[in-house]
């Protein structure tokens, strides 16, 4: 799934910069320095569900959103982006709706610590493990149980699963030290694309402190 997500920032000097970022797209990061043009792959994405609080969903074709569910997003790289232009004056969030209910913004929050989608799954795996599925069904044997989420992998109780791993202060990334709430988030819908715009304090987050979500 492609999450455009538009930024507007400026330069020292009080120059406008345009930018708009997914991943596979085409970034310049600053024209008058001639630079050349580079393809931006560092945006990571999942969701959470309290319903499957040991699963993990990233890499998924489809971010599910609901009452039980919170999307996780991350842009990166954002120094290289923007370059000289560092102070952002607004950033919208555009995602594609898929189905389901009318979106309803319930909060749009900063995330306060790391958190990985995990190792995506490849269609050759997925493949095996539905084959492998079918086989033990077919042989009349018990279906072996759900397998643990890949090692540091956000799920509904950990942002980094397995040994090793982090859990979040509440379950669902709901702690007062796991999030912070983004007070100028505000949501607009189409049939068929939502925005979510007010979100240059926590881009500009992500941009300071590339480290830390």
């Amino acid at each position: 799934m492609i999450a455009p997500l538009l930024l507007i920032a400026t330069s020292m000097q009080g120059d406008l910069r345009t930018v708009e970022l997914s991943r596979g797209a085409t970034v310049i990061t600053q024209v008058d320095l001639g630079s050349k043009p580079f393809t931006y792959w560092d945006m990571n994405d999942s969701f959470i569900d309290g319903s499957a609080p040991e699963e993990a969903f990233g890499g998924e074709p489809v971010l599910a959103g609901g009452p039980t569910k919170s999307i996780l997003l991350r842009f990166g790289d954002l120094n290289r982006v923007l370059g000289t232009t560092r102070h952002i004056k607004s950033a919208t969030l555009f995602l594609t709706i898929a189905g389901g209910d009318k979106p309803n913004l319930k909060s749009a929050d900063s995330v306060n610590v790391s958190w990985s989608p995990g190792p995506y799954f490849t269609i050759n795996a997925l493949i095996n493990r539905n084959i492998q599925a079918a086989i033990k069904q077919k042989n009349g044997k018990v279906a072996p149980e759900k397998p643990a989420p890949p090692r540091w992998a956000a799920t509904w109780r950990h942002p980094h699963a397995g040994d090793g791993g982090t859990s979040w202060q509440l379950a669902g990334a709901n702690g007062p030290q796991d999030v912070e709430a983004i007070k100028d988030a505000k949501l607009t819908a189409t049939d068929k694309v939502v925005a979510i715009e007010g979100l240059a304090s926590a881009v500009q987050k992500m941009a300071d402190s590339p480290l830390g979500n």
